[in-house]
């Protein structure tokens, strides 16, 4: 829901996303068997290519409270293109 906000904003900007990558920190649950399902679920939302998103993951190896199993963090890049 809150995707969808942000790119009806970018609709109004006439802005589109172009590509984009995450990286995806958490021992629970694993993510690596996910991240097809996360590609393609993400390219019908963005209204983008699979092949234009970059995922990574990892667990973390108890080195933060994600990878102690506490939550799972995500941090995303995105580059916007102008439709103008």
């Amino acid at each position: 829901v809150y995707l969808q906000k942000i790119l009806k904003k970018l609709d109004e900007k006439k802005l589109k996303v172009h590509n984009t990558t995450l990286t995806l920190e958490g021992a629970r649950p694993r993510l690596e068997p996910l991240i097809p399902k996360i590609k393609t679920s993400l390219s019908k939302i963005l209204r983008i290519n699979e092949q234009a998103i970059g995922i990574t993951a990892h667990s973390g190896e108890n080195l933060t409270p994600f990878g102690e199993g506490k939550g799972l963090q995500c941090i995303a890049a995105i580059t916007l293109i102008n439709e103008n």
